[in-house]
């Protein structure tokens, strides 16, 4: 089997070279994460469809599971070997790291003794040069620039697995075993990594697709995410925040499901997660993990896969973070302005964050009206007041239990009299959980609980 294994990659080498970056901008990018290898794919036909200009596999490429390298390279020959991926694979620059499944073993990490060889394979299979960077160091990260000044897009493919330390393990739970840990011993990417990013995070780009195998803002439900390792999430979050990197969006898989996660909190600007899971193999279920950072009350359990779409149009620049399902419809959809991403001109850490519960928390320049509006008064607006001679309000967002809000470009906002104004309208009942967060006043965020009573009563 070694001999037409040989053959094969060496022919797979030459058809389809690895990528180098381009000039040439980019304003479709699709992406996807595991796939049964022996199973029929006709979500590579869907894709091929979409005219994708950049493609990017996030892990789980194959299922390996082994220690027999040879089995390995047999596996790969099946992907490889299949008409609809080679069509696809030939339609755009590709770019691919590992999640557990291809690296080797479920949910391994560090302790994966044959991993040196696994990355041999992998990056034969992928087609990476024999100068490759990837060649001549540890782990299978990577990252490349596409268009000019204006607009490019930076892909950083980020490798979880190599290096990251041993799991904390406890109760089963709907997500698995897997629990959060705050070791500082425990590394998710290695210091080389962690280097490496920091160096390239501070290159210029407009958009950053930071591509990471598990959830990076996902909360820990069991399962795999960065939030089991709480320090190295935040490690992340601070470096994007110390190296002034704007235009971050995260690509994930792993889960066997889709859906749209963000954090706000302790963030330089919303850090927006994207997941899709996956190609072929479908969730045993139908209910996902908990998941407090969801963005968007729904989840997709089918065929599906990424889209990144760019609009173009200088500060007005807009991005689409789309899943599409196996016939091409969109099933999960936000949208994004660019101007949204960026990180303030003055970094001071993470924000501190204030809870507002009733009008008596309120500092003497915040103020928060409610009042009745529409024909029959059981709807209410809200507005919020801040005495503006120090900046007024520089973002207001929210959580309207399931459904979250941003609004960057504050269009509904006016200055008057010295006072930065900013309104919006509830519904006729604002449901438990609801809150509304405004950065106002040297950074701080004000979490205003919109089911307080002193807020939740409309005025009569």
């Amino acid at each position: 089997m070694k001999l037409p294994c040989a053959i094969w990659l060496l022919s797979f080498l030459i058809l389809y070279p690895a990528p180098a970056e381009d000039s040439r901008p980019v304003s479709r990018i699709l992406f996807g994460s595991c796939l049964k290898q022996n199973d029929p794919s006709p979500i590579f036909g869907t894709m091929l469809e979409h005219r994708p200009e950049l493609l990017l596999f996030l892990g789980d490429n194959i299922y390996a599971d082994t220690f027999d390298m040879g089995e390995m390279e047999a596996k790969y020959a099946v992907l490889g070997a299949k008409p609809d991926f080679q069509k696809l694979r030939a339609a755009a620059p590709v770019h691919a790291t590992w999640d557990d499944h291809d690296y080797g073993v479920n949910d391994g990490g560090a302790e994966y003794t044959p991993r040196d060889e696994a990355q041999r394979i992998f990056l034969d299979f992928w087609g990476d040069a024999a100068d490759s960077p990837r060649r001549g160091r540890r782990g299978v990260y990577e990252s490349a620039i596409y268009g000019e000044p204006g607009q490019r897009v930076q892909v950083l493919m980020l490798d979880t697995r190599y290096f990251r330390g041993p799991l904390k393990k406890g109760e089963k739970r709907l997500g698995g075993s897997w629990y959060p840990s705050e070791d500082p011993s425990i590394t998710m990417l290695g210091e080389a990594q962690w280097a490496w990013l920091e160096g390239e995070l501070k290159k210029p780009a407009e958009v950053r697709l930071v591509v990471s195998s598990i959830q990076l803002v996902a909360s820990a439900a069991g399962q795999e995410t960065w939030a089991n390792l709480p320090l190295e999430q935040k490690k992340l979050y601070d470096l994007i925040a110390k190296t002034k990197a704007n235009g971050v969006i995260v690509l994930s898989g792993d889960r066997h499901w889709a859906e749209l996660s963000v954090e706000r909190e302790g963030v330089p600007y919303p850090i927006r997660d994207l997941t899709s899971s996956s190609f072929n193999q479908l969730p045993e279920r139908g209910t996902p993990t908990e998941n407090s950072k969801r963005a968007l009350p729904n989840t997709w359990h089918r065929e599906n896969f990424g889209e990144v779409a760019i609009e173009w149009k200088g500060e007005e620049t807009v991005i689409h973070l789309r899943v599409r399902d196996l016939e091409g419809k969109a099933v999960i959809e936000e949208e994004v302005a660019l101007r949204e991403l960026k990180v303030e001109s003055v970094v001071k850490g993470s924000p501190e964050t204030i809870p507002v519960k009733s009008k008596d928390d309120c500092p003497d320049y915040l103020r928060v009206v409610v009042s009745p509006v529409g024909k029959d008064g059981k709807s209410s607006a809200i507005r919020i007041e801040v005495d503006s001679e120090d900046g007024g309000i520089s973002r207001v967002s929210g959580r309207m239990k399931v459904a979250s809000w941003l609004i960057d470009s504050l269009v509904n906002s006016w200055y008057e009299n010295g006072v930065h104004r900013f309104s919006y309208q509830l519904g006729p009942s604002v449901l438990e959980g609801s809150e509304m967060l405004v950065t106002a006043r040297g950074g701080k965020v004000f979490r205003i609980a919109l089911d307080s009573p002193d807020f939740r009563r409309r005025a009569e």
